[in-house]
């Protein structure tokens, strides 16, 4: 019986120390970078993903990644509607994808809305739709 307590105190106090804040804050950056996409080489395949819930509060900033399997794309983004402003776009090229990623600022009066994504390249054209809705606070 002592055996079993002290290895479940041993469990508990390892539970506690088992993850520093460095884990959390490495993976968070990556999510807010990267966007998983699969597709068949030599084919043309758009993936949009945010770094957070697709849900936003007034004056809250985000940002959402759009990443195209086709090098050198020429990325597009545009508002569909809502009270939402691009405030930054970055694209580059990495391992063979092109990243592109928009800041959003969602003004005071955003009650929902979308962002659109095209890229456009050797293949054609490639585009998605992310919607945003209004966040709800419990």
């Amino acid at each position: 019986m002592k055996s079993l307590t002290i290895f479940l105190s041993f469990i508990f106090i390892f539970s506690l120390t088992g993850c520093s804040e460095d884990d959390v804050n490495i993976s968070e950056l990556k999510s807010r970078t990267d966007c998983t996409l699969s597709a068949a080489p030599g084919t043309d395949a758009l993936a949009l993903c945010t770094n957070s819930s697709e849900t936003a509060l007034p004056n809250d900033n985000f940002k959402v990644v759009a990443k195209c399997n086709q090098p050198n794309s020429a990325a597009e983004w545009t508002i569909e509607e809502g009270s939402i402003e691009i405030v930054s776009i970055k694209t580059n090229t990495e391992d063979g994808f092109t990243k592109s990623i928009a800041t959003l600022k969602f003004n005071s009066d955003f009650s929902g809305g979308g962002i659109r994504c095209k890229m456009n390249n050797n293949l054609g054209t490639v585009a998605s739709t992310i919607n945003i809705g209004l966040e709800q606070l419990d």
